[in-house]
């Protein structure tokens, strides 16, 4: 009877453990889930500057000695300052410049229509050093100024039509204006 009880025994047990284990399985993968969107989470100071960095609608670029571009933003790839991991050409140019005398510059760039939808065709870039201590870096600020550039050739335009208006005489001709005598 002995052999038959540690049977039912053994049953009852392995009928609890079941649900016992799926209990802790779920409570385990429950707990992983938690980890990982906490770790989805800001908790860093690189974290908070790399998404500061990347959501900045200034075109941010951070190269070396070698031209190897170290950080950049969408921003600065919509501009057109980096391209496939390398510094626009005319950009690199000043930027060599920079690391010759470690003084600021700002470079205007006129850039060709590159693909329809793409308003960005002035582009004004400021080159300086990451930092004084350490010269081997410059960061590159690049802003859009299509639209100003747009808005001053309007207004150029404009201030000219209205002199031209203002030195032609009104009238047809000039026997028309003569008063009769």
């Amino acid at each position: 009877m002995s052999a038959t009880l540690a049977f039912g025994a053994g049953v009852v047990c392995a009928a609890l453990a079941f649900p016992a284990a799926d209990f802790l399985r779920k409570s385990v993968k429950r707990r992983r889930a938690a980890a990982t969107l906490t770790t989805a989470e800001v908790t860093t100071v690189s974290q908070v500057l790399h998404l500061a960095m990347q959501g900045s609608p200034t075109g941010m670029v951070v190269v070396d000695r070698a031209a190897e571009v170290i950080l950049s933003n969408g921003r600065a790839h919509e501009m057109g300052i980096v391209h496939e991991h390398t510094l626009n050409d005319q950009v690199w140019r000043v930027v060599e410049e920079v690391f010759e005398d470690l003084e600021t510059r700002a470079v205007d760039l006129q850039l060709p229509r590159r693909r329809a939808g793409s308003r960005v065709t002035a582009i004004q870039a400021v080159v300086k050093p990451l930092t004084l201590v350490d010269s081997r870096f410059m960061v590159i600020y690049s802003t859009d100024e299509s639209e100003n550039v747009r808005m001053e050739s309007a207004r150029r335009d404009f201030v000219a039509n209205v002199s031209h208006e203002l030195k032609t005489p009104v009238g047809g001709n000039g026997a028309a204006r003569r008063s009769p005598t």
